[in-house]
């Protein structure tokens, strides 16, 4: 069992369903002024987990309900609280990115590609960086946004650090795409038609219109395939 909380919250909930001690009144205010009254439901995902947790995985539920993540005996689930202020995004399995938003709905994110299903067409990694500019969680190590803008304003940002502001778009690519790993050069001509580009401009010369024809080119051919989409209201 793992609960997703501060550190305080955490020892003290643990305490509350081996012993049934009472969490102290000042922890459990300090975690209810970050939580939504909402958590998901995130199994270990193994042949192990017992059915009826399983059918909950990645499901909302409210702190009220019951049970609850770990109550049961040798149950290792988790409770992954929803903070009041912003959606998070959890990957559910391969294929499936869910978005759990503070008022207690989600929506899930089936099939298409990675990039789609992160709402994040640069394909940008995880870190500090992404989570500067929006970033909720990650999957497949790469950064999930909350939706298609959000992740395409933190892309033309990027283009934007002194990571690629000096190289020209061809330098760029390169960097991006070595070619230990991709086919640089098939990507740089791709790039250079889809945006109208030479490859030699400058990334911090770019006006505005520029450089979001950039970021377009790189999306489609970072893979922007669309999938489906589920949404569920939330629990009554």
């Amino acid at each position: 069992m793992y609960i997703v909380s501060t550190p305080a919250y955490q020892n003290a909930f643990v305490q509350y369903l081996r012993k049934g001690t009472p969490i102290e009144v000042s922890i459990k205010a300090s975690q209810e002024s970050k939580d939504s009254p909402y958590y998901v439901w995130e199994t270990v995902g193994d042949d192990k987990v017992r059915e009826p947790h399983a059918a909950r995985d990645g499901q909302v539920f409210s702190w009220e309900s019951s049970p609850r993540p770990g109550e049961e005996l040798g149950c290792r689930c988790s409770a992954i609280p929803i903070p009041k202020d912003r959606p998070i995004a959890l990957e559910e399995s391969k294929l499936r990115v869910g978005i759990y938003f503070p008022d207690g709905s989600s929506l899930m994110r089936i099939n298409g590609s990675r990039a789609w299903r992160n709402n994040n067409p640069g394909n940008i990694r995880s870190g500090s960086f992404a989570n500067n500019h929006g970033a909720i969680g990650k999957a497949g190590g790469f950064a999930v946004f909350p939706d298609e803008t959000t992740g395409g304003q933190a892309s033309i940002a990027l283009l934007k650090t002194s990571t690629y502001a000096n190289l020209t778009i061809d330098q760029a690519i390169d960097r991006r795409s070595p070619s230990s790993e991709n086919d640089t050069s098939h990507l740089q001509e791709t790039i250079r038609r889809m945006g109208g580009f030479t490859g030699q401009e400058t990334i911090g010369l770019l006006d505005d219109i520029q450089i979001s024809r950039l970021a377009e080119a790189i999306k489609r051919t970072e893979g922007w395939i669309p999938g489906s989409i589920t949404r569920t209201e939330p629990p009554q």
